[in-house]
């Protein structure tokens, strides 16, 4: 009966973990993506401003920027986000560019 507990109590901790790094991928996935877009608006001011947009952004939603580039009016950047666990999971978005209406 101990052994049916221990294993029952196992298998919850794992769904937990894996539900949290899931939702921290998420997360990544949605800073990127907001990053990406705030970089490419910035992209006519140059690689600088792009980046620095795109931090802005990914910081606001919880992430950390690691990587940015820019190539013409199309921006890459690269998130980290760390789930309540303590893994980190990583996300990519690119965008641009952007038409004025």
């Amino acid at each position: 009966m101990l052994a049916v507990g221990l294993a029952a109590l196992l298998l919850a901790l794992g769904f937990v973990i894996a539900g949290g790094v899931i939702v921290a991928r998420h997360e990544a996935r949605n800073a990127a993506d907001a990053g990406a877009l705030a970089g490419a608006l910035s992209a006519v001011q140059g690689a600088r401003a792009a980046c620095a947009a795109a931090g802005r952004l990914v910081e606001a939603n919880g992430g950390r920027l690691v990587g940015c580039t820019v190539a013409g009016p199309v921006v890459t950047v690269t998130v980290e986000v760390r789930a309540r666990t303590g893994l980190a999971t990583a996300a990519s978005a690119r965008a641009g560019p952007v038409m004025a209406a």
